[in-house]
């Protein structure tokens, strides 16, 4: 009854932090974001991309994008390894360490997995034995919540065509209620092992 993937990871998987509060996007500058998001060596470069309509920037180093306004920061980026959710999560932990008077509400952590259609095939058999259908119907969805560790954990499974994905959320309400040692990732994986029975 357990579902087995060591490629779960290197499907189309993206991962994004959100943080509510009051930020100051003038903080943000190029050179700012340059030196202290990115940690790149002066005279390095980055793309920069606006929003002619919200006249909001966005950020980009490699596969990482980064923009903020006056009531959100938004660090996100495509996953190919452990290494990217960890590298991630320094980023913003870097950035709340060096602007801590910035009054914070709430931090979520996201992982969004969209698998292809073979995926999906092995995963909905794992799924047959968590949800049961009513005649020809059965349901197109299935959410599971609960509040744990002092984060509201969600995990949403939805059909996309062929295609499933799981969108995954772990939200705290306060910025000193995260994991004292690891990250949140840690714990959406774990979940996703425990419920999901795959690892990535």
């Amino acid at each position: 009854s357990s579902y087995r993937s060591n490629r779960i990871i290197s499907m189309k998987t993206t991962a994004s932090i959100v943080c509510v509060g009051k930020w100051n996007p003038r903080i943000f500058t190029p050179n700012w974001v340059a030196s202290n998001v990115f940690e790149l060596p002066e005279g390095a470069s980055m793309q920069i991309n606006l929003d002619e309509e919200s006249m909001a920037l966005t950020y980009i180093n490699n596969t990482v994008s980064f923009s903020v306004s006056e009531t959100s920061l938004i660090i996100s980026s495509p996953v190919n390894n452990i290494e990217t959710l960890n590298y991630i999560d320094t980023i913003f932990k870097r950035i709340v360490s060096m602007l801590s008077h910035t009054p914070i509400s709430a931090i979520g952590y996201n992982i969004n997995l969209d698998l292809d259609n073979e995926e999906s095939c092995n995963f909905e058999k794992f799924l047959d034995f968590k949800i049961h259908a009513v005649g020809n119907y059965r349901p197109s969805s299935l959410s599971l919540s609960c509040v744990k560790d002092f984060a509201q954990r969600s995990h949403n499974v939805r059909y996309k065509g062929s295609n499933i994905e799981i969108a995954s959320n772990f939200q705290y309400n306060k910025a000193s209620r995260l994991p004292a040692e690891g990250t949140a990732f840690d714990l959406i994986i774990s979940d996703h092992k425990e419920l999901f029975g795959y690892e990535f």
